[in-house]
């Protein structure tokens, strides 16, 4: 497997996705220092294929990343991880179409587990 962010970016110094929780900067082993959590792992296979994989912090010194800026952060404790993968377009037929919007969509399930209904 590889890491799509490393590999586009190398090993970037304070590419934090996570800085911990607001109001606490002053507990546990990383006291506010922020860690690289988040990841798009993909088979070595496909690497090449990585177009684009960011992160929302991208850019963002470490003295507001302490602050949790809602452009980066978004109201959660994690930021947010894009990534887009090469490729052409892939043309559907006209009846491919119609197969294809005619398909219920597929069920959904929530964090433990269970069925979720659309």
């Amino acid at each position: 497997m590889v890491d799509a962010y490393r590999r586009l970016h190398g090993d970037v110094k304070d590419a934090m996705t996570w800085v911990g929780h607001p109001g606490v900067v002053a507990v546990g082993k990383y006291r506010g220092k922020g860690m690289r959590l988040d990841y798009f792992m993909v088979e070595a296979a496909i690497a090449g294929q990585i177009d684009v994989c960011e992160q929302a912090t991208d850019g963002t010194g470490v003295g507001p990343l302490a602050e949790r800026p809602d452009a980066a952060f978004f109201g959660s404790d994690h930021c947010a991880v894009y990534m887009r993968l090469k490729g052409g377009e892939v043309e559907v037929g006209e009846e491919e179409e119609e197969e294809i919007v005619a398909d219920p969509p597929p069920r959904l399930t929530n964090f433990i587990g269970l069925a979720v209904r659309q």
